[in-house]
């Protein structure tokens, strides 16, 4: 059963996006798997993952909600669907930037590059 409808589903990703890249939300990469990141927000917990546990699509956004009983429910899972291309690209690009984010992709890409550049200089 879908509680969030598909608009509401594109909203929900965009906001996730946003505030991703606005480095506003702290996502937490997951012990047991590589490719699951979670985002506690108030009652709500959002994980997103590559569904296959190998870095590709499909991908699946699950929203989880606290319950009075203790412990989460899962409320809705959102995944790529090969018919609807708009939520998919949407789904790999928030895996993309919370991955991005989380292992501080970027900062290792500097300092890759940075090594080369002290090689290169050595040679001169």
């Amino acid at each position: 059963m879908e509680y969030i409808e598909r608009d509401a589903q594109m909203l929900l990703i965009e906001r996730l996006r946003r505030g991703t890249a606005r480095d506003k939300y702290s996502w937490k990469p997951s012990k047991d798997n590589d490719y699951r990141f979670s985002l506690a927000a108030g009652d709500f917990v959002f994980v997103i993952s590559s569904r296959d546990k190998d870095d590709y699509a499909p991908f699946l956004l699950e929203i989880y909600r606290h319950s009075p009983e203790g412990g989460f429910k899962k409320l809705q899972v959102v995944e790529t669907e090969p018919d609807v291309a708009e939520l998919s690209l949407a789904l790999e690009d928030l895996y993309v930037d919370v991955k991005r984010k989380t292992l501080r992709l970027e900062i290792v890409a500097d300092e890759l590059f940075g090594a080369l550049d002290s090689l290169e200089d050595d040679e001169q």
